[in-house]
């Protein structure tokens, strides 16, 4: 396990800023996402922690001591790409040892250790199999496996479930998830993708055009977002955002032609409400003091369904409704919105409430 101290990094090339300042503790077997959007600096941080790429100014810290200077080799960091990075002439044995080989260890211990690596990911029966003959899960548990078995201080994921299919996506998020219990190993994984760093992170670092944006639990930034960027990325479908009319002189604010509740920040000046705060309201409740707007889509996943309307002005909202079949595209229904679970935000973009 290893201590991570990121100490305000950058990283240019030429004129063109990368990462801007970008300061983080991580703890000792804490399982860190690393996610944004594509070139928002993501990638570049982990190789900066791996010694791939030097920093521009900034420190990198494991366990108390600066390794700016340290060689990758030297950082006892394992890292586990997308593309599985095997190599195509060694069987599944070969590949777990190959590193134990190169640096000399003894026989008895290598075949000890890839025993135990192999049965901890279920590989034993393809220990005699070439990569070719693999499916992409039991490649991906080869490359974790050539990870493990170097028993690292750190551990490196960049992307390494973006070549599966989403059924085979799921499967490994889990696994990942257990191992990572099982090593109580210090992890960093990089993702574009939401939902794996929702469901297998500790804690978020959710990065834009180089800065860090927020980071916490997946609750937190869930339910808390720090500022427009995150409340729009976080969720999907997205959050909703609409404007609030008002200002510090009156005593009411609106949102859509609807009087907002007492107590909304005087600079508030948009309104976010994710699915589950807009009710389609039932033909019994006569849609009092509802939002009026037609159904475009239905995203219907049988167990709930996810509602997308547009009222008249082009006003654009989403429903999360349990269950499907109760509406259809075409119906014009009343959203009921809860305005306990908003989000207000001013015009700098941060979170007032």
């Amino acid at each position: 396990m290893s201590y991570l101290r990121i100490s305000h990094v950058t990283k240019s090339f030429g004129a063109n800023a990368v990462l801007k300042d970008v300061d983080l503790d991580i703890q000792d077997g804490e399982f860190i996402a690393l996610v944004g959007p594509s070139g928002c600096g993501k990638s570049t941080l982990m190789r900066i922690v791996a010694g791939l790429e030097a920093a521009t100014s900034g420190e990198i810290h494991m366990d108390g001591r600066i390794v700016n200077d340290v060689a990758p080799r030297d950082r006892d960091v394992a890292m586990v790409f997308q593309n599985y990075a095997l190599y195509p002439h060694l069987t599944v044995r070969d590949n777990l040892a190959f590193a134990m080989t190169m640096r000399g260890l003894p026989a008895a211990e290598i075949a000890k250790r890839t025993v135990e690596v192999a049965t901890m990911l279920g590989l034993e029966e393809l220990l005699g199999r070439l990569p070719k003959a693999l499916s992409g899960g039991q490649r991906q548990r080869v490359a974790m496996g050539r990870a493990i078995m170097r028993k690292p201080r750190l551990f490196l994921f960049d992307e390494p479930l973006s070549n599966l299919d989403a059924k085979l996506r799921v499967h490994m998020r889990l696994e990942i998830a257990q191992l990572h219990k099982k090593l109580k190993a210090t992890s960093i994984f990089v993702t574009h993708d939401q939902v794996e760093a929702m469901t297998m992170a500790d804690r978020i670092v959710l990065l834009n055009d180089g800065v860090v944006q927020q980071v916490g639990t997946p609750k937190e930034l869930y339910d808390r977002p720090a500022n427009l960027f995150v409340a729009n990325f976080i969720g999907s479908p997205s959050m909703t955002m609409i404007r609030v009319d008002g200002d510090s002189t009156t005593n009411q604010r609106r949102a859509l032609g609807t009087v907002l509740p007492p107590g909304i920040p005087a600079e508030a000046r948009q309104m976010g409400l994710r699915p589950e705060a807009l009710r389609i309201a039932d033909a019994g409740d006569g849609g009092d003091g509802g939002w009026r707007a037609d159904v475009v889509g239905i995203e219907d996943l049988g167990y709930q369904s996810f509602v997308f309307c547009e009222m008249a002005d082009g006003t654009r909202l989403s429903s999360l409704t349990h269950g499907s079949g109760h509406v259809h595209v075409g119906d014009s229904v009343s959203l009921q919105p809860d305005f306990s679970q908003a989000h207000f935000f001013g015009d700098t973009g941060l979170r007032l409430n």
